[in-house]
């Protein structure tokens, strides 16, 4: 994640922010942004500024956020039980 982040140019993303869609989910109570996109779409840089951006603006707040990584090439060892194992962490 902080990787990710670290090699985000200024401004990158912010289309994503400004989104109605992205305001409209924040404003639910419980809700699923879903973000499809064909491989190589930039959806984890996408998903590494939602993430950033929810860590900056709830730190003070009593919502916690979590949050999963997958990785298609290696689907075999993302079952539910493990990824269970990982938020735990």
């Amino acid at each position: 994640q902080s990787d990710i982040i670290g090699r985000r140019q200024k401004g990158t993303g912010q289309w994503f922010l400004d989104a109605p869609e992205l305001t409209r989910w924040l404003s639910e109570l419980k809700g699923t942004l879903y973000c499809p996109g064909t491989p190589s779409a930039s959806k984890t840089i996408v998903a590494a500024i939602a993430i950033n951006y929810l860590l900056k603006s709830m730190q003070s707040s009593l919502v916690g956020v979590t949050y999963v990584y997958y990785n298609y090439k290696a689907q075999e060892e993302q079952d539910t039980s493990s990824i269970l194992v990982a938020i735990i962490k």
